[in-house]
């Protein structure tokens, strides 16, 4: 019985000390992953100035990845690559798109749709 327990021991000692099963790799391959993302932060205004909440932004060519403005108007979003388009749109204004690298830290400017429905 003695022995068996060992056996079992030296097996657990034997895989848990493989470099497939070390902690430095983990993190390696955590860090490889989160350097393939981009994140973007901007703020959407009207042609006023003030922040418009609500406003849909998607990766475009994406399926899933996005959000939506906050009460001011912010938006923070997790983007595959810096060169993503992102995909801007509000009901009653101009779509916009525009790539994640040329957006983040900048403020856009939405402009009304002068179509009016019948």
């Amino acid at each position: 019985m003695k022995k068996a327990i060992l056996l079992v021991l030296a097996i657990c000692l034997g895989i848990s000390s493989s470099p497939l099963f070390a902690k430095a790799d983990v993190k390696a391959d955590k860090t490889a992953v989160a350097q393939q993302q981009y994140t973007v932060t901007f703020r959407i205004v009207d042609e006023y100035g003030d922040g418009i909440p609500g406003v849909n932004v998607m990766v475009k060519g994406s399926f899933g990845i996005g959000t939506i403005s906050d009460m001011d108007g912010y938006v923070s979003i997790t983007v595959p690559s810096p060169n993503s388009i992102l995909v801007i749109s509000f009901v009653g204004y101009q779509s916009v798109e525009v790539a994640a690298k040329d957006i983040n830290g900048k403020t856009i400017t939405m402009r009304s749709d002068s179509e009016i429905l019948d």
